[in-house]
């Protein structure tokens, strides 16, 4: 295993969840030092349908797209399974850069772990493997959610 050396599936993914949240919000704190308050960022919808779309679809479809790269990847580049969650994280971070470009730095390292969470679980299953990805993803959306919904209420 690249990440976690962790044969249950909920310990691993409860490892990769925080490291995700602790590592993300930290250079999201550190950030804020650095830049002061960048409005350049997506909009969230705080709402039933922006609940779906930011928790549930989001993740989902993205997580498929990175199934789709690591596959071809893994299929015409032979080298180490962590240049090829580099390459994805960087490859996703770019993509994440181009709509708001703040937003890539923030988005390596979770893509790096989603990439390394399914390399881990494909040999169980690529079901498991596409839910330990998914799952983390949607941890990670749903405490943004949680957070701006928070700020919401809080300066409302």
């Amino acid at each position: 295993m690249i990440l976690f050396q962790e044969k249950r599936l909920g310990k691993y993914l409860a490892k990769a969840i925080a490291l995700t949240l602790l590592v993300t919000y930290g250079l999201l704190i550190i950030g804020s030092f650095i830049i002061s308050n960048p409005e350049d960022g997506p909009g969230v919808d705080i709402s039933i349908l922006g609940f779906f779309r930011a928790v549930i679809l989001s993740p989902a479809i993205e997580t498929v797209l990175m199934i789709f790269t690591t596959q071809i990847l893994l299929a015409f580049v032979s080298v180490r399974l962590v240049y090829i969650s580099i390459f994805n994280a960087l490859l996703w971070a770019g993509a994440h850069s181009v709509f708001y470009p703040l937003w890539g730095i923030f988005t390596f390292f979770p893509f790096f772990i989603f990439t390394n969470a399914y390399l881990d679980w494909r040999k169980h299953s690529k079901k498991i493997a596409f839910f330990a990805a998914f799952s983390i993803h949607t941890a990670l959306n749903l405490s943004t959610f949680i957070l701006i919904w928070f700020e919401g209420v809080l300066l409302s």
